[in-house]
Parts: structure tokens; sequence; C-alpha cells
């Protein structure tokens, strides 16, 4: 029986892999690497990015891009943690808004390149070192504000002053525990806003 390139997309999710196609309608991979081509074309289908063989159903979603982002990111690197100023900002302890996601990934010789996240790299024992501190969200579980902080004086990424920073969503002993945690000293000017607020 024939299917309409329409109704199989009405049975694919709104966020679907090349593999997930391929197995749903017993296709080689190749095949389905075709069909989906052609659905971009026709503008039924867009793609994370390049490469990445994750794609949005915008005939069921046309939203699914912006919608269903992190979501996607989740299938290609399966254990990202949102570090760095989104998590910060996620956690309601900045107002500054991060012009693209901070995204931690555990380390591999390359990843593709995505538009609109910035990816670095943690070996695995970080992974289990922040396991417990992790806060999970709908879609991709995020570091706690304290251990962003501590997390950006270890591994780089945005080192906000502390006027940058709303205290009040700030827990000073977790934000000691964590800068110990990661074996660093934290900044002389944030100590002395921790002193004050002690």
């Amino acid at each position: 029986m024939n299917i309409s390139s329409i109704d199989r997309l009405r049975l694919l999710p709104e966020v679907f892999t090349l593999k997930t196609a391929a197995s749903m309608f017993s296709w080689e991979e190749k095949m389905a690497s075709r069909y989906i081509s052609r659905w971009k074309r026709r503008g039924l289908v867009s793609s994370l990015g390049e490469r990445t063989g994750v794609h949005f159903n915008l005939l069921k979603n046309p939203s699914a891009p912006s919608n269903h982002f992190l979501h996607a990111v989740g299938h290609i690197f399966p254990g990202a943690v949102l570090v760095g100023a989104t998590a910060l900002h996620a956690s309601g302890a900045t107002t500054q808004i991060p012009t693209s996601f901070d995204v931690a990934i555990p380390y591999r010789p390359s990843y593709p390149v995505i538009p609109g996240i910035d990816i670095s790299t943690r070996p695995r024992a970080w992974f289990r070192a922040v396991h417990e501190g992790l806060v999970k969200d709908r879609c991709l579980p995020r570091l706690t504000a304290e251990l962003a902080l501590a997390d950006a004086w270890v591994n780089g990424g945005w080192q906000p002053d502390p006027d940058d920073v709303d205290f009040d969503e700030i827990d000073s002993d977790l934000l000691k525990e964590a800068f110990a945690m990661f074996k660093v000293d934290i900044p002389d000017n944030w100590s002395d806003v921790i002193k004050q607020r002690a």
C-alpha cells in the first residue's frame, strides 16, 4: 500500500531522527535520507544542523524548531548539561540574557556545529561530580547557579562581576561548596560580597 509523504509525516513525531524515520517505515537509511531531503525542499521539514541527523516535523508543528530546540540537542548529545550563562539565567540569578545556549557534553574528538549552541566538553568525572546537583528541566538538565559560577572559573566561559548576579538567588554556603568541589578559590571580589551578605 502506498503512503503519501503527508501521511508519513503525520506519523512522525515533531522531532525525529534519520534512524526513527528509517525504522518507522522499514527503509534503509539512504532511502530515509532521500525522503527527508525531499520534505526539506518542500518546506515540510527542517534540520537542527548540517549532518546532525535530527529534524523538525514542520507539518505537525511549524514552531517545532523553537519549541523543541533543546530537546533536539539532547538527541545528538545524550548527557548534555546546560552550563555557564545559560544555567545562571535559567536559575534567575542574573538578568543578563545569553545570546546562545551554553552546553557541556562528554568529551569526544569531534561534534557537529549547531547554530545557537556554544559547546564545550568535560571529562566523565565532571558529569559524575555534578550529577547530584543538576536541576532537571524539561529538555536538558542544568547546573545550579552555584555550580555554574564555580564551573565558569574552572572551565572558562562567562565570569560575571558580582554586580551582574542577583545574590538573593545564590546560596553562599552552596557557592563555597561548589568552588571547593572544583578545587578552585573563590575570586577575591566574590569573597568580599559573600562576607558582606553572611
